[in-house]
């Protein structure tokens, strides 16, 4: 989650591109999308804030990826390809801060979290 002044958003890579929702717009998709197992879904709050410096490189990779096509193709074939999927994305986006080292192409969203608990703290559902 960034913010546009106080308003916060997300940057998601779902087909057919990566866009920007409104977090209260987020909320209400997450609760009202049809699944056929429940989605779970979690906010994490980083133990250490990011500096000024680190929020901005991080919000303008994110939106310099709005558009972007979304693609599992790089992770199936282990190269980079012109789309992105959800866990590249939020990799390649905290990578801007310094305090991770993206996996890129092969970022699973399982990987990402095992390095996001080295400098978040505990979990909390929205």
């Amino acid at each position: 989650m960034l913010y546009n002044g106080k308003e916060p958003f997300v940057c998601e890579a779902v087909p057919p591109r990566v866009h920007k929702v409104p977090m209260d717009e987020y909320r209400k998709l997450m609760d009202e999308k049809p699944a056929r197992r429940p989605i779970t879904w979690f906010l994490m709050q980083p133990v250490a804030r990011y500096t000024p410096s680190q929020l901005a490189a991080m919000k303008a990779h994110a939106e310099s990826q709005l558009g972007r096509p979304y693609l599992l193709r790089g992770w199936w074939k282990g190269h980079k390809v012109r789309g992105i999927f959800c866990s590249e994305l939020v990799g390649d986006i905290i990578e801007r801060s310094g305090k991770i080292e993206s996996g890129h192409i092969h970022e699973s969203p399982g990987s990402l979290h095992d390095k996001l608990l080295l400098f978040y703290g505990e979990l909390s559902t929205p």
